[in-house]
């Protein structure tokens, strides 16, 4: 193999890994919406991390990344709608 074929090969790797990490995000991200429509705020907390660091090291295009960034802020208000829901319950207030 040649260094230009090594180059094309590398590039094409790339490109699949970073698709790859974009399926995995969002699998991350309905993984996250399920748990929070259970009440389980910490393991929803924990996926959507998970996806979020995902989306900063796949090299998404942009119009697929704003779309996953979209997403992203979809679930991070679920969270905290769901966070702020068991904090007025436990505190008798409201956030």
């Amino acid at each position: 193999m040649n260094p230009a074929q090594s180059r094309l090969s590398l590039r094409e790797l790339r490109r699949k890994t970073d698709r790859e990490l974009v399926i995995l995000a969002g699998r991350e991200i309905e993984r996250s919406l399920k748990l929070v429509s259970r009440g389980a705020i910490a393991d929803a907390e924990a996926t959507y991390l998970q996806a979020r660091v995902l989306m900063r090291i796949a090299r998404a295009p942009d119009p697929q990344r704003s779309e996953m960034e979209a997403r992203l802020d979809q679930t991070r208000a679920a969270i905290d709608r769901l966070r702020c829901g068991a904090s007025a319950y436990a505190q008798s207030a409201s956030c």
